[in-house]
């Protein structure tokens, strides 16, 4: 699954950035970089449509077998029985999958290319080369911090819908978006944070 996520957003991301550029190229005489907007873009297209055909399925069948767990043991419900009986419920909770990985991507994109810039700024081409793997550290452990921060409270938001049982997507939707005006909820939103971020640290680096 984290193949076919990487491959899917990282494609569509470079084909729309690289429409772009040569877009902007067509459009301005000025030959300096290509502005921030548009690796969000690409990434938000990316996250979107990454998250609309394959993140939301893969994702709501593993939180159903987490909720499962305890019937799993005894033969209950794995990964194929999940599919096969509740195929039409799938796509459960896509509007928070969409809304999470289209942002987090697209802050991750522009994180990303805004960070080399600031820590390969010298015109040094000697000192540039001697900077490319710090920088590509650095870069990524700030893309990956930046996906998260925007992605941990829809990623919560998204993981209530999809667990909740005997209800229909908008009403699973509707019931956990209310949970905002209940005490405490920023803090059930953010839980988890510190795993998020040290998980995101490491692993959107290691992708550069």
């Amino acid at each position: 699954a984290q193949a076919v996520y990487k491959a899917t957003v990282f494609s569509i991301y470079t084909v729309t950035s690289n429409i772009l550029k040569e877009w902007t190229k067509s459009t301005s005489s000025s030959s300096n970089s290509f502005p921030l907007w548009i690796p969000f873009v690409s990434g938000f297209l990316g996250g979107g449509l990454n998250g609309a055909l394959f993140v939301t399925p893969v994702e709501y069948i593993r939180n159903q077998m987490i909720v499962h767990s305890s019937s799993s043991l005894h033969g209950g419900a794995g990964p194929w029985n999940i599919l096969i009986r509740q195929r039409q419920s799938l796509w459960k909770g896509i509007e928070m999958t969409v809304a999470r990985d289209s942002l987090g991507c697209g802050m991750f994109f522009v994180t990303l290319v805004y960070s080399q810039r600031l820590f390969m700024g010298s015109s040094n081409q000697e000192q540039q080369r001697q900077a490319t793997t710090l920088s590509s550290v650095l870069s990524g452990a700030l893309a990956g911090v930046a996906f998260w921060v925007v992605a941990l409270p829809l990623d919560t938001i998204k993981t209530w819908v999809q667990r909740e049982r005997g209800a229909s997507a908008n009403q699973a939707l509707t019931q956990s978006l209310r949970t905002f005006g209940t005490v405490g909820t920023m803090q059930r939103v953010l839980q988890g944070w510190q795993m998020a971020l040290g998980r995101g640290i490491p692993s959107h680096r290691r992708h550069l």
